[in-house]
């Protein structure tokens, strides 16, 4: 890859974590990723792994779908457009 690509790439990937569905909640609703973990029963980590796109949280989407209102659909839409 070129130098130009790998930047044209790097910005692809960040600009598609910033609309991880998890980042989104939390910035409305101005809750940080270690509030985000304490309501979801889950390690800071693992909230960083999920907005970081390098985990899915298969295991834990009923927790975030009660506590955030992000379905498990959106979350897959949001996974699966990852360049």
């Amino acid at each position: 890859m070129t130098d130009t690509a790998v930047q044209t790439n790097l910005e692809a990937v960040r600009a598609w974590k910033k609309k991880c569905p998890v980042v989104l909640w939390r910035t409305e609703h101005g809750a940080t990723q270690m509030e985000l973990a304490a309501l979801l029963g889950v390690t800071f980590r693992s909230v960083q792994n999920w907005e970081g796109g390098s985990i899915f949280p298969r295991d834990s989407m009923d927790e975030i779908g009660v506590a955030t209102g992000i379905t498990e659909f959106t979350y897959r839409e949001w996974w699966e457009a990852k360049p």
